[in-house]
């Protein structure tokens, strides 16, 4: 066997396994972003509850350094008379310092459970509408609406008029249109290197007959 025949096996080889994963991956993928995404190409979330009997529910520090510009948007839902709001989580920390609240330590969506860290406090928090650090917020008939920045975020539900004992449903929802483009990235690529592979192969067996015993 020649060492250009080997090499072609090898390389041919190789390539149609990559293949095989990448069209395995990217249809995956594909099939995955299209039959669990609304007309929007949001993923959602069951409407779920969340309670406290404390005046607030944040969730802790969202870090979105690593994640690229305006790589995904979130939406939530809430069902009853609550305000929700994302904001900085140094704002969100200097706004309900003191304040009884509970934050999310963890939350699982299938089965859905969710555990919180408890904060106690006795300071009572002014109307959280009238602040100015939220950059989208929303309430019952007017979801949150937010393109997802870089930065340390925190999410905040409470009482419209910050009073104890927050109790609501609400749906969760995200779109990362990247992931379509990834899903069709894969497909081509995949296709391109079984091309690559199919040829490879087909050279290092012709070369095998034209070869002299």
């Amino acid at each position: 066997m020649t060492p250009s025949r080997m090499f072609g096996i090898i390389v041919g080889s190789l390539s149609g396994l990559l293949a095989v994963v990448l069209l395995l991956a990217g249809g995956g993928l594909l099939w995955a972003v299209d039959a669990h995404t609304d007309e929007a190409g949001y993923f959602h979330t069951k409407s779920h509850l969340y309670s406290t009997t404390t005046r607030a529910i944040a969730t802790h520090d969202i870090d979105l350094e690593d994640l690229p510009g305006s790589a995904a948007s979130l939406r939530i839902r809430p069902e009853g008379p609550v305000f929700v709001g994302v904001a900085k989580r140094s704002d969100v920390q200097a706004y309900l310092a003191g304040v009884d609240r509970d934050e999310i330590e963890d939350v699982d969506f299938y089965p859905f459970k969710v555990s919180y860290d408890r904060f106690p406090g006795r300071r009572a928090p002014a109307a959280p509408a009238g602040r100015d650090i939220w950059v989208a917020s929303g309430t019952a008939g007017k979801p949150l609406q937010w393109r997802v920045q870089k930065g340390d975020w925190s999410v905040v539900a409470m009482n419209r008029d910050g009073s104890p004992g927050v109790s609501f449903h609400a749906k969760v929802e995200a779109r990362m249109p990247i992931l379509h483009r990834l899903a069709v990235w894969g497909l081509i690529l995949g296709g391109v290197l079984a091309v690559t592979s199919a040829a490879l192969l087909t050279w290092a067996a012709r070369s095998r007959v034209a070869t002299p015993a």
